[in-house]
């Protein structure tokens, strides 16, 4: 099955494409046009034994175009640039992050702050992490369980967004 959708404008093009990882241990992210739902790359960019859970678009630098956030279940979110061609596509990655858990879970890119874009990053030793465009950590917390779902968003009449965990 597929996990961690997200839909983007990775190819710094005029559309949006979808962004998924699968259910499968094949480390593979793919991409696909959005007006019609076809290939437009496919990668094993990770480990064999590895699952993407959750994927997130969203601009993280001062360039063109939008990054990649990768949650993958060996404990580290990734960050990708698209780099005009499947075949360089994240390749390496801009940086990333360890969890320090055997599985990164959830992945948002979003505005915590006010400000820029940051990462906010959940995993299954029950943390949640937020870091800034470059990877350094902003602030950390644990939560009752393993993370499995995080949202960010305006829920409350105050100004800013709130971080959501799940």
């Amino acid at each position: 099955g597929v996990l961690g959708i997200s839909i983007g404008n990775v190819t710094q093009d005029q559309s949006n494409e979808i962004v998924t990882g699968t259910n499968a241990l094949d480390g593979a992210l793919r991409m696909l046009f959005g007006h019609n739902g076809s290939l437009l790359c496919g990668a094993s960019l990770f480990g064999s034994n590895d699952r993407i859970a959750s994927t997130s678009v969203g601009d993280l630098t001062s360039d063109t175009g939008n990054e990649i956030a990768v949650a993958v279940s060996d404990g580290r979110v990734y960050i990708l640039e698209w780099k005009d061609t499947c075949t360089s596509f994240g390749i390496p990655p801009a940086w990333s992050f360890d969890t320090r858990a055997t599985a990164a879970t959830s992945v948002v890119i979003a505005d915590i702050n006010g400000g820029s874009n940051e990462v906010v990053v959940g995993a299954d030793n029950n943390n949640v992490s937020a870091l800034n465009n470059t990877g350094v950590s902003l602030w950390n917390f644990t939560v009752a369980g393993s993370v499995t779902s995080i949202a960010v968003g305006n829920v409350t009449s105050n100004a800013g967004n709130e971080t959501i965990v799940g």
